[in-house]
């Protein structure tokens, strides 16, 4: 029998079916992940929005309902976009077309199956929330996912440094250096 391969080393190909499959459907989800989140951030955000900002918007925190709406679409959108492409092309794999099947017949083992196809959910994600973020920032309502971006950040080297703090004690008790 042939030698199995290096765990791991298989997830590119799962990842690369999934990437091959999306350049064939791709067209088809344009408007359910992008153009439909655009409509209703114009709808509720502009529409609605001239007639909750015509009220008092202290409820708001004193912005505009489309800023306070922004956030929320996107992360909507991206939950939606993540639940479509972790459910339906898994089950059409299992069901259907049974590519699962064939790629377990493979030295692809269900370990890289798995990670491939969240590699490609994942990089799908980012797709949409960057190009959701994209309209946001036209629509003007950027100023909240800025601040939220600043504060991911912020607390990612917060958390960085109290890492090294923690490895930097650990050192000083051993007698070693700061390396």
């Amino acid at each position: 029998p042939a030698p199995r391969p290096a765990p791991g080393s298989t997830i590119g190909r799962v990842f690369e079916h999934r990437l091959l499959a999306y350049k064939r459907t791709f067209r088809s989800t344009i408007f359910t992940s992008f153009v439909t989140p655009a409509l209703f951030l114009a709808a509720m955000g502009l529409g609605l929005g001239s007639y909750v900002d015509d009220g008092n918007t202290a409820s708001l925190g004193g912005i505009s309902y489309l800023v306070f709406l922004a956030p929320g679409l996107l992360a909507a959108s991206a939950m939606n976009s993540a639940s479509f492409e972790a459910t339906f092309p898994i089950m059409s794999g299992l069901t259907w077309s049974r590519i699962y099947h064939a790629m377990y017949a493979t030295p692809i083992s269900a370990r890289d199956v798995t990670l491939g196809n969240l590699a490609f959910i994942a990089m799908r994600l980012t797709l949409v929330a960057t190009v959701f973020t994209i309209v946001i920032v036209l629509f003007g309502a950027a100023i909240l996912i800025f601040v939220i971006a600043c504060s991911n950040v912020a607390n990612l080297v917060l958390a960085r440094t109290v890492r090294r703090e923690s490895e930097l004690a650990v050192r000083a008790a051993l007698g070693a250096g700061s390396g």
